[in-house]
């Protein structure tokens, strides 16, 4: 955890120092007017891998379950969502069918493990070269997530019990499957939005400081909860 801290201390004084262009995150809904939305409502009930909507695209990378991606779970909003059918050993890649950088991207997410603590690991990539990566505070209900900046054309996402810290963590331990899968990545992801940046920042939009502090405080309470 204190090396995910450094990275988005550092992140934040890149950003303070002019660097340009700089990834910031927030919490909650980044896009009030979007260009495209994925949200999930055309999908059949399995999807084998990926599924693009309105040029958003989410593919399920490394360790799908051999059921598919089930879109059907009742997590997020509306009918239909992005979730790995009872977990998987993989993580979700985000991109635009174009190629292009995202000016923002958000969406509404959590983690289908249900019991606290939960968290949710991000990677912001270009051209393949991570630009920022953090550990945020999620829940089985969901929230908000978004990123901006336009320096990133790939977003990477796993989310587990305890304290995920890369694409490969498991946290919770994991749980084998009839099909030999390990179940350590329960991240969903609904009402994928992409447009310009254009939310005043206010309580609800949390700088890159504080959400290092999240991080540590979650890493806190999840030694708690083990000594206990």
């Amino acid at each position: 955890m204190q090396t995910i801290t450094r990275h988005l201390l550092a992140a934040a004084a890149l950003g303070a120092a002019g660097a340009s262009p700089a990834a910031t995150v927030h919490l909650q809904d980044i896009v009030a007017s979007p260009v495209a939305v994925n949200d999930f409502e055309l999908a059949p009930e399995f999807i084998a891998a990926t599924w693009s909507q309105q040029g958003i695209r989410a593919t399920q990378m490394d360790g799908v379950p051999a059921i598919g991606l089930w879109t059907e779970s009742g997590l997020g909003f509306g009918t239909r969502s992005w979730y790995p059918n009872g977990g998987d050993d993989g993580w979700t890649r985000l991109t635009l069918d174009s190629g292009e950088n995202f000016d923002a991207i958000t969406f509404f997410g959590g983690s289908g493990w249900n019991v606290p603590p939960q968290s949710l690991y991000f990677e912001l990539a270009d051209d393949g070269v991570i630009v920022l990566s953090g550990t945020l505070a999620t829940s089985f209900g969901g929230s908000w997530y978004g990123f901006a900046g336009g320096d990133f054309d790939e977003v990477r996402l796993r989310a587990s019990g305890g304290v995920v810290t890369s694409l490969t963590d498991c946290p919770s331990g994991g749980a084998g499957s009839p099909g030999g899968v390990l179940r350590c990545n329960f991240a969903w992801v609904d009402e994928i939005q992409v447009g310009a940046f254009s939310v005043v920042p206010e309580p609800g939009s949390v700088p890159l400081v504080a959400l290092a502090l999240l991080a540590l405080r979650l890493s806190r309470r999840s030694a708690t909860s083990h000594a206990s």
